[in-house]
């Protein structure tokens, strides 16, 4: 792979950077990936971020970003790098937004009713197969060209089991349900 930019997306929490991206291109196949470096704070987080992850390399959609590989390496006594090589998409659906907005171009009914099946179409796949994302936003929803929406950042996803409750309020508190701060 050639280096084809790296943009640092953090997010961080006061000096520690908790992941950060960067973007690839095969030389050969032209082919665009990114690669998301996830730091852990022991094994067992670890562990569980790429348990996560694993979950939804098991299945393919066409709307459901797709992983490449997944990997976990010690970087000192404390910390441990999970890194996710995935597809890259061109941006996510809320750096659209804000960029059709400032030109005043709005979504039409016909674009937003294409969005939304191209969003429930993975969702009821990851529902029948037992899967809950618990994260999305328009910052997990990746644009590719052709129009292609893909739902990504499997981070918080679970799958569920048949009889346990899940009661954890896990995902980005300014995209939950109001109910669920009842």
């Amino acid at each position: 792979f050639s280096y084809a930019k790296a943009i640092i997306i953090a997010l961080a929490i006061p000096s520690i950077i908790i992941f950060l991206m960067i973007f690839l291109e095969n030389k050969i196949t032209k082919e665009r990936l990114a690669m998301k470096k996830i730091l852990a704070q022991n094994v067992g987080e670890a562990e569980s971020y790429h348990k996560e992850f694993e979950i939804i390399m098991t299945y393919t959609h066409r709307n459901i970003v797709r992983i490449k590989g997944l990997t976990i390496k010690i970087l000192d006594m404390t910390t441990l790098a999970l890194y996710v090589l995935l597809e890259a998409a061109t941006c996510d659906w809320d750096v659209e937004i804000k960029k059709r907005f400032h030109k005043k171009k709005y979504y039409t009914e016909v674009e937003l009713v294409k969005i939304l099946k191209q969003l429930v179409t993975p969702l009821a796949f990851l529902q029948n197969k037992k899967i809950a994302h618990r994260d999305i936003k328009p910052q997990n929803i990746l644009l590719f060209p052709d129009n292609l929406i893909k739902l990504a950042d499997f981070g918080e996803a679970r799958k569920l089991g048949a009889a346990r409750m899940y009661c954890t309020l896990r995902g980005t508190e300014t995209y939950m349900a109001p109910i669920l701060w009842e």
